[in-house]
C-alpha cells in the first residue's frame, strides 16, 4: 500500500485564501461594473433632462418673441387682441406647465392713473396697481395675463419689481435685451394656501415704437423718460413674461 503524504497544515488555509481572494475580486469587479453602469445611466438621464429642459426653455422664449412681434406690429395692443393671440397658442393643451403669458407695462407715478383708467376701460373693471406702497419712481404692473382664469386674474396689477427675485431677472433682461429666467418663486397666481407651488418666470424686454436702445445706458434711460410717453402703446419699456408652475416644488422649498 502506497504511503500517504503527510498533509501540510497550512495548505487548507492557502486554498481558502485563494478561493476567498477570487471571490472578493469577482465581487469587487461585479460591483464596480454595476456602479459604472449606474453612473452611465445617471449621466445619460441627466443629459437627456438637460436637453429636454433646454428645448422647453427655447420653446418658451420663442413664444415670448412671437408675442413681442405682436407689439412691434401694432401701435396699440388691446386686452382683447392679446387674449386672441394667447388663445391660439392653446397653452393648456400643448404646454400644461405654463401658468400664463403676460405683459407688464412700465409706468411712472404721473402715468399710473392713466394706465389704471385705460385698463378699466378695456374691461378690467377692478384693475389697480399693487402694492401701492411705498411710492416709487416707476412701476412694472401686469396689465395682460392669459389665459385669464381665476388664478391669473389674481395677479393682474401686480408690480413684479417689488419682489427681489423677479426684479433681478427683469433688470438682467433689460440690461442685456434678451430673455432671462428668474430664480424660484411662489407665483402670485397660487391663491390656494394649502397647495401653493413654486415656479419661475421668463422675462423678455419690449420697447414699443421708439428708437432702438442698443446700450445698457439706453435701456436704463427708458425708465426715466416714460412720463413723456403714451400709456398703452407708446415707446416705453415693457416686459413680456411667461410663468411656469413646477408641481414638484412646494412653497416650503422656496428660496
Amino acid at each position: 500500500m502506497r504511503a500517504r503524504l503527510p498533509l501540510v497544515p497550512w495548505v487548507p488555509w492557502l486554498v481558502l485564501l485563494v478561493f476567498g481572494g477570487a471571490t472578493v475580486a469577482g465581487t469587487t469587479y461585479i460591483a464596480q461594473t454595476v456602479l459604472a453602469r449606474d453612473q452611465l445611466r445617471f449621466q445619460n438621464a441627466t443629459q437627456d433632462f438637460r436637453t429636454s429642459l433646454q428645448a422647453r426653455i427655447d420653446t418658451y422664449v420663442a413664444m415670448l418673441r412671437a408675442a413681442s412681434a405682436l407689439f412691434a406690429a401694432s401701435d396699440r395692443v388691446t386686452r382683447d387682441e392679446f387674449h386672441a393671440f394667447v388663445e391660439h397658442l392653446d397653452l393648456q393643451a400643448r404646454f400644461p406647465g405654463i401658468q400664463g403669458i403676460g405683459f407688464a407695462q412700465v409706468a411712472t407715478p404721473d402715468t399710473l392713473p392713466a394706465l389704471e383708467a385705460e385698463m378699466q376701460q378695456q374691461g378690467a373693471r377692478e384693475f389697480r396697481v399693487w402694492p401701492s406702497e411705498p411710492r416709487r419712481s416707476f412701476y412694472t404692473s401686469i396689465v395682460f395675463l392669459e389665459p385669464l382664469d381665476v388664478r391669473n386674474q389674481a395677479a393682474l396689477g401686480y408690480d413684479m419689481f417689488t419682489d427681489a427675485t423677479r426684479r433681478a431677472a427683469m433688470e438682467a433682461a433689460r440690461n442685456t435685451g434678451t430673455a432671462v429666467a428668474s430664480g424660484k418663486v411662489v407665483l402670485v397666481q397660487e391663491i390656494d394656501p394649502g397647495h401653493q407651488q413654486a415656479g419661475f418666470l421668463i422675462y423678455l424686454p419690449v420697447y414699443l415704437k421708439g428708437p432702438e436702445r442698443v446700450t445698457v445706458q439706453d435701456r436704463v434711460a427708458g425708465d426715466e423718460v416714460l412720463e413723456r410717453e403714451r400709456v398703452g402703446g407708446g415707446a416705453g419699456e415693457s416686459f413680456l413674461m411667461l410663468s411656469v408652475a413646477n408641481a414638484n416644488c412646494r412653497q416650503g422649498d422656496d428660496g
